[in-house]
């Protein structure tokens, strides 16, 4: 009987040392289980973090194109309303251009000094005050020019005669 004693006590050890290893592996499989729960809780944090800031970036460039649009309006505008007063000017530069019918010219040789037409339409075109132009250089002086000094000026070119010197 000893034999037997001893053969159950050697199960009865063997199955304690498998209880043992038994109880360790359900703790590390526990332990598994928690671990493998908070990286499933990390992951869903971090797409929920890289979804956030994917929105984020989506309504910062709808702001971005917004503002581009914006941008892009007004330098239309602008383009539409430089090639406006382009136009104006370019007609107000061919009237002022355009040769004056004799029986404006009066009596004098050389036309009339004081006589610029399209004057007034170049004032109004640049939306300042009326110039006076020389007829001869087109010289353009402002309005607050002294009159003597404007006369003196088309008279300087009176002086010089264009046949003789």
């Amino acid at each position: 009987m000893d034999q037997l004693q001893s053969q159950v006590l050697s199960y009865e050890k063997e199955v304690e040392n498998l209880s043992l290893v038994d109880r360790d592996k359900a703790k590390k499989l526990e332990h598994l289980k928690k671990e493998n729960q908070q990286l499933r809780m990390s992951r869903s944090q971090q797409q929920q973090n890289s979804m956030k800031e994917l929105e984020e970036q989506k309504r910062f460039v709808q702001v971005l194109q917004a503002r581009k649009n914006e941008a892009d309006e007004e330098k239309r505008k602008l383009k539409e309303k430089n090639n406006g007063l382009l136009r104006l000017l370019s007609q107000v530069s061919s009237q002022t251009q355009t040769s004056v019918p004799a029986s404006e010219l009066g009596d004098l040789l050389f036309g009339n000094p004081y006589y610029a037409p399209g004057i007034n339409l170049l004032a109004e075109a640049a939306d300042i005050a009326s110039l006076r132009k020389c007829p001869m250089c087109n010289g353009v002086f402002p309005e607050d020019t002294e009159t003597n000094q404007y006369e003196t000026h088309v008279h300087s070119h009176l002086l010089e005669c264009p046949f003789c010197s």
